[in-house]
């Protein structure tokens, strides 16, 4: 048995980061005129900022690792029961626990949003090792949640779909930059050079458990008459049996093995799966919904080109509408002077506030100035405590539907790079080449586009036919 001597983590004090914000090292690592061994040792250093921030003494976790299993299954019950216990609140008439509208579940979606579209992206970096059997649990994680080639199964294709059909595409203005950070970590794992194996195996654990929050989310989603089938996906494939959570388990023990030095094997495996806590998680941004803050963002970016288009003959409290939104603060002021002019009404009926009829009814002077998504906060922020029904504004619900058959037919597409790719793939005799041949597109931003979704498709029949298989 070949074994693999571990190395302690580097301290890399002699490195400085490059001085980017958590959402530019997002856009760095899926940039793809940067070189893989640029983006490895960029990794190294950002995962290194967040690692020396873990506190390992402070959290829970087996001593040995044959006690792994015990300890995730009973994780696994305790968030099974928990929800039971949300279920029974629920049965006695107890209101929804996570959004109280339709507005707030939007925003939940634009704020997990930027970790989302980089789903799985950790596992990238083990792809590399396809020919090491002991790999192939994580690496068949990996391709399962890129769908195996189907844009109907892979998983950022899934969250984009969702993000269209609520036309949720344009909300970064709602977001800050800590709303990166997890993705960032994401990318980074995807890039981690071979001494992070243990890390990127423990956080693959910690990510494929079933969480609580995943399970009241995508109840209330559907609650509200949005397509949870992204949520609900999660949990049908990552179940404790011989889903996800199963095989990142046996993929650590397995891994386990090859080292001579168990217990620093454990001591980073650990430190891996809590770089899952790092950032805002889906629960804390559930905890901090704000609906009035979504509306002030809303109105400060249309200002940007309302500041020059109004005329001088409305006034509120003496000034003019342009001079209201010449800067952020004024225009975040000019709402609540709506609001002292009775201009909104917040808490009572929506159609009492005369602003919402200038931006809903076809003949108001501001209709069309706001989007489906953006009127829908705006009502839900007008109408307060009593806006806990399930209706949307729009038909949301009846969109996901109507699905494209040809969606999962990426060689109908002409792109020349996939052209390309297959030509010399098909002229490749040599098996090893052809597979690494495929390894760039099944990079995190690329496999979910045409050529990486074919390169994902002929990857996964080569490696696990089986596997494959099961997707059609």
């Amino acid at each position: 048995m070949v074994t693999i001597t571990t190395q302690p983590v580097r301290k890399l004090t002699q490195k400085k980061s490059p001085a980017l914000s958590h959402k530019e090292t997002v856009k760095f690592f899926s940039e793809p005129e940067r070189d893989t061994a640029e983006k490895e040792k960029f990794a190294e250093i950002y995962l290194e900022r967040f690692i020396d921030t873990i506190t390992l003494e402070e959290k829970e976790f087996p001593q040995n690792l044959e006690d792994l299993g015990a300890w995730l299954n009973n994780k696994n019950i305790q968030a099974c029961e928990s929800f039971q216990s949300y279920l029974e609140r629920r049965r006695q008439n107890g209101a929804r626990e996570y959004f109280k509208n339709v507005g707030e579940a939007l925003e939940f979606l634009v704020k997990i949003g930027p970790t989302k579209m980089v789903d799985g992206s950790w596992l990238y970096s083990l792809c590399k090792y396809w020919q090491n059997p002991v790999y192939n649990e994580a690496i068949s994680i990996y391709l399962d949640e890129l769908g195996g080639g189907s844009s109907s199964l892979n998983h950022v294709c899934l969250y984009q779909q969702l993000l269209d059909q609520l036309e949720l595409n344009d909300f970064e203005n709602l977001l800050s930059d800590e709303h990166y950070i997890q993705a960032a970590v994401q990318l980074a794992l995807a890039y981690a050079p071979a001494e992070y194996i243990p890390e990127v195996l423990g956080f693959n654990m910690g990510y494929e458990q079933l969480p609580l929050h995943l399970l009241i989310s995508n109840y209330e989603l559907k609650e509200l008459g949005i397509d949870s089938h992204y949520f609900n996906l999660h949990i049908t494939i990552d179940n404790f049996d011989n889903g996800h959570a199963q095989k990142a388990l046996e993929g650590v023990l397995k891994v386990a093995q090859r080292y001579q030095d168990k217990e620093e094997f454990s001591r980073r495996v650990k430190i891996g799966y809590y770089l899952n806590d790092v950032g805002i998680g889906s629960t804390a941004v559930v905890k901090n919904l704000d609906l009035r803050s979504n509306v002030e963002k809303i109105l400060i970016k249309k200002a940007k080109v309302g500041r020059f288009i109004h005329g001088d003959k409305c006034r509120i409290e003496n000034r003019q509408i342009n001079d209201w939104l010449q800067d952020d603060e004024s225009t975040v002021a000019f709402l609540d002077a709506l609001i002292r002019k009775n201009w909104i009404k917040p808490g009572e009926d929506v159609q009492e506030s005369r602003f919402w009829k200038l931006i809903d009814d076809d003949r108001g002077k501001m209709f069309g100035v706001f989007s489906y998504p953006e009127k829908q906060m705006i009502y839900d922020w007008i109408q307060g405590p009593q806006s806990t029904s399930t209706t949307s504004l729009r038909g949301w619900a009846r969109k996901h539907e109507q699905k494209n058959q040809n969606q999962d037919r990426p060689e109908d597409i002409v792109d020349f790079e996939l052209t390309f790719l297959k030509k010399s793939y098909q002229a490749e005799t040599d098996f090893q080449k052809r597979m690494n041949m495929l390894l760039p597109y099944l990079a995190p931003h690329m496999h979910h586009t045409p050529v990486g979704l074919w390169s994902t498709d002929q990857f996964t029949r080569s490696l696990f036919p089986a596997l494959k298989a099961s997707f059609v």
